[in-house]
């Protein structure tokens, strides 16, 4: 039995876990299935053709080529995950965005709210092909060459710091946060969050309640005096 997740973890197994509506459905479960028990290297037109049970021939209908469909995929999970985070209602703004900080360093989302217990992570949350943050981050490497996925990825960049933009100015008309530039310290939090993913999905040396931490003290130092929060 693995480590015990904190309240509310919730693993991203379920993403397709819906029946297939269409070929294309059934071409991007089958690339979800390839890099979870695989990883991105094992992709293959031959193979996800094998996996979902069709041709290479209805495959090549769908997607020009493997960047054509691996950069649909990566939309597709992406889109999932911002479903489930718009689904997850949590009124209060700092524990909103205390949500999303466990969220990036864990690498899952929560299903439930959480409960502010100031309890440290579980070492070992993780990181492997499952996890869709890891494949947030295989595109950041392709986009390093490719055009297309930097232009989608700055799309998708801007998408993760409207929601910490969101919650910093709730946090301030409800007078829980002092003023300042919200646009500002969401993306100085967001580019925090991300150097930590960048090494959690690449390395084993390091410490997932230091990073955690340190995104809690950013907002914390921009609560107001008057907050009772």
């Amino acid at each position: 039995m693995g480590p015990e997740r904190p309240f509310g973890y919730m693993k991203f197994d379920g993403l397709f876990e819906d029946e297939p509506e269409s070929g294309r459905d059934k071409i991007l479960q089958a690339v979800y299935k390839i890099t979870k028990d695989e990883g991105y290297g094992s992709v293959s037109i031959q193979l996800v053709a094998d996996v979902a049970g069709l041709s290479k021939a209805t495959v090549y209908h769908h997607f020009e080529d493997k960047d054509d469909l691996m950069l649909s995929f990566y939309e597709c999970v992406l889109g999932k995950i911002a479903d489930r985070i718009d689904q997850v209602q949590i009124a209060d703004p700092i524990d909103r965005l205390h949500w999303m900080i466990d969220r990036m360093v864990l690498g899952g989302l929560a299903d439930e709210e959480p409960t502010r217990t100031g309890d440290e992570i579980p070492i070992g949350a993780d990181s492997g092909p499952a996890d869709p943050l890891r494949t947030f981050m295989e595109i950041r490497v392709q986009a390093i060459h490719e055009e297309a996925y930097r232009d989608r990825l700055s799309t998708i960049d801007q998408a993760f710091r409207d929601v910490f933009t969101s919650a910093i100015q709730d946090g301030m008309e409800q007078g829980q946060i002092r003023e300042i530039d919200p646009e500002r310290t969401a993306d100085i939090l967001y580019t925090l969050l991300l150097g930590g993913l960048l090494r959690r999905t690449t390395t084993d040396d390091i410490d997932l309640n230091a990073i955690r931490q340190e995104a809690y003290e950013l907002i914390d130092q921009s609560v107001s005096i008057d907050s009772t929060h």
